[in-house]
């Protein structure tokens, strides 16, 4: 290994300005999609305001999109394999820009949750530019290109949690805020065409429809049903249906794949250890990371005064963790880089999970301090950067070109379910600690809740130990 290192690196150094503005594009496809994902968090409360609705009705504009995206993920990233990874960008982000124009001009809720569906369609990008890296660049080069997608995705949360804030706040109607996107995506679809080249060796074969529709089927349900748990309860019978209704479809999905000669999804390939620890490391973090920041974010804004704890902060002030969030990013960009080459990407994934459990103890054991929380994030993004990219990087050097879009599109898939099920375990442990008078979870809930992602994550870093290995 140390000798593929060494050549890498050198080959690493003679890049040309065509292969950075490759991997820039590439990166700015992951970070405009999470701008525009987390920036639509801080329009709820407006959005409801514009039209007359309760946070919880508000709130489909968010389960829309990460419904139609969970889709998206496994038919975009095999369509890619088979089409070619740049043409279902193109796609992906020319649909996404009909959502946004839509958004901007929607008169009503119902044509408003028209636009995020179709919006959904940019999620798979947050997978396709590493595959499409992996397919066209030398290992070095493709190894750092993927680190820039993932900074980048970083300072996207970093960028959402700014503009979303100062549009949540400003005297402007929703409709700019997606104008503002749509512009975004013009630039991405622009970028794709001016400078991303094809996967070179598109997968021949025929698309598995019968299992993509089984496996679209068996997410909507599960993830409907972990959103109604987190409202309705756990044991009321729309949830016990849903998630009922999405372990069946599931299953048969899992039947059906295991006997069809072009599966959507080979089976066979999710049972190896090099492919399924990479997975289950990523659905564990996935599970801390979502569930943490939400917490943090629900904390910050609790007023002291009321409730005896939090920072009272509004949207520009919770804009605030743009800052450690950014800058953690770019701190531990450059040592991930060089580590990976140097000693694996396995253990830099068990770096970053360390990473992400002293963040999760910072919350815990520091909620009485703004710059403790501060920090933490900041602790969190480098973490976060660090498990994320590496898992991506170790899973695809497993796989070759032909298989590269759907093995990250099941990657993406299984972070989507591993943050709907942390944020649902943090809701419900926040629900369990209500005090009756206040009406709001006891400081002791936040305790547990960031105690609970620690452990999720602990487990992840017991998975990479375990499990996960990079190619030697």
């Amino acid at each position: 290994m140390a000798a593929t290192d060494s050549m890498d690196n050198r080959a690493d150094t003679s890049w040309g300005v065509k292969d950075r503005v490759t991997a820039l594009v590439l990166g700015y496809l992951c970070y405009s999609t999470y701008l525009l994902q987390v920036g639509v968090v801080a329009l709820l409360v407006k959005t409801a305001k514009t039209f007359q609705l309760s946070i919880a009705e508000v709130s489909w504009v968010l389960t829309i999109e990460l419904l139609v995206g969970a889709v998206a993920f496994a038919w975009m990233t095999r369509l890619g394999d088979l089409y070619g990874k740049r043409r279902l960008m193109l796609i992906g982000l020319a649909v996404a820009l009909l959502g946004a124009v839509i958004c901007a001009l929607a008169p009503t809720f119902a044509i408003l949750l028209v636009g995020r569906a179709l919006m959904g369609a940019q999620m798979p990008l947050l997978q396709m530019p590493a595959a499409t890296a992996r397919d066209t660049m030398p290992p070095a080069r493709a190894r750092r290109t993927i680190v820039i997608t993932h900074v980048m995705t970083t300072w996207g949360v970093a960028s959402g949690i700014a503009v979303g804030g100062l549009a949540g706040t400003a005297n402007l109607g929703i409709g700019v805020f997606f104008w503002i996107a749509a512009g975004i995506l013009v630039l991405g679809l622009l970028g794709v065409w001016a400078v991303v080249p094809e996967s070179p060796t598109p997968e021949q074969g025929r698309f598995d429809l019968i299992g993509g529709v089984l496996l679209a089927i068996g997410l909507v349900a599960l993830l409907l049903g972990l959103s109604s748990g987190g409202t309705a309860g756990w044991s009321a019978p729309r949830t016990v249906a849903l998630l009922a209704g999405g372990v069946v479809a599931l299953a048969a999905w899992w039947l059906v794949e295991s006997r069809v000669a072009e599966p959507l999804v080979n089976t066979a390939s999710l049972r190896e250890r090099a492919v399924w620890g990479p997975n289950l490391a990523t659905f564990l973090v996935a599970f801390g990371v979502y569930g943490a920041i939400s917490a943090v974010a629900q904390f910050s804004q609790a007023s002291p005064a009321r409730v005896g704890y939090g920072f009272g902060f509004d949207g520009p002030h919770t804009a605030l963790y743009a800052i450690p969030t950014a800058l953690g990013a770019l701190l531990a960009a450059s040592p991930l880089r060089r580590l990976g080459g140097r000693i694996g990407y396995d253990v830099t994934l068990r770096i970053g999970a360390a990473l992400c459990i002293c963040a999760y103890l910072v919350f815990a054991t520091g909620n009485a301090s703004v710059i403790a929380f501060m920090i933490g994030v900041g602790i969190y993004a480098m973490g976060n950067l660090a498990c994320y990219t590496s898992a991506q990087i170790v899973l695809l050097e497993q796989v070759g070109p032909e298989r590269s879009g759907v093995t990250t599109g099941v990657l993406g898939i299984t972070s989507a379910v591993g943050n709907s099920v942390g944020s649902a375990a943090v809701g419900a442990i926040l629900a369990g600690s209500v005090n009756a008078a206040t009406r709001s979870p006891e400081a002791s809930g936040y305790t547990t809740a960031f105690a609970a992602c620690a452990v999720a994550v602990a487990a992840a870093l017991a998975v990479s130990v375990m499990y996960v290995r990079t190619t030697r």
